[in-house]
């Protein structure tokens, strides 16, 4: 055994001694192993340096990426938004006679006042006006109670007026035909003599549709 260990001693002994001759009458050699090392060494240290800026890039690539999409997305609604600006602008007018139409809120006093208004343009008495039970602001706790697609809420009224017939006949196709649509539920008619005229007397029952603003 230790004959052996003397032989492997005497071996690699005699292998270092030759390389060190070598590298002495071939000084090439070691030139070229120092640079291989030194690029090996470079080649190492670079991987672990440029592999966190190499990651860094692409993140920052994707990010950019996805900022562009968000900007690309933004310009799309801004233009979006100009557009229905301008449609807006040039519908002003007809918004204004849609809100004249079906009003955010009930405004009786409105409509009282248009009756009033063309029963005294027909030269036609205005008897009674009233409405049933209706919120008249703030949100309708029975509207919110019913189960309704119906956006609508409406205001119940009662008018009568009294007049001559072809006045009375007049003032009814004015109302019929006001922007503000009505829902007419009953006409009811009955007439009076007197020496010195006969007076016809028109009871109207309907529904004024209005929106239940939320906001409110």
């Amino acid at each position: 055994m230790n004959t052996n260990w003397r032989k492997d001693y005497i071996r690699y002994k005699s292998l270092l001694l030759n390389l060190i001759t070598l590298y002495k009458t071939k000084p090439n050699i070691l030139l070229y192993l120092e640079l291989v090392l030194s690029i090996i060494a470079i080649a190492v240290f670079s991987i672990f340096a440029i592999k966190p800026t190499i990651t860094t890039i692409i993140e920052l690539n994707k990010k950019l990426k996805a900022k562009e999409s968000t900007l690309i997305l933004l310009k799309q609604k801004a233009k979006s938004l100009q557009i229905a600006s301008s449609i807006l602008q040039t519908r002003a007018d007809d918004l204004l006679y849609v809100n004249q139409a079906v009003p955010n809120l009930a405004e009786p006093e409105v409509f009282f006042n248009l009756i009033e208004s063309i029963a005294a343009q027909n030269s036609i008495s205005l008897i009674r006006i009233n409405v049933n039970d209706v919120t008249l602001y703030g949100k309708d706790a029975k509207k919110k109670d019913q189960k309704s697609d119906s956006l609508a809420s409406y205001l119940p009224f009662t008018f009568s007026v009294s007049g001559q017939y072809q006045n009375i006949i007049m003032f009814t196709k004015q109302i019929e035909n006001l922007r503000r649509p009505i829902l007419f539920d009953s006409y009811s008619y009955s007439s009076s003599v007197t020496e010195s005229e006969k007076k016809i007397t028109l009871t109207v029952t309907g529904r004024l549709p209005y929106l239940q603003n939320e906001n409110l």
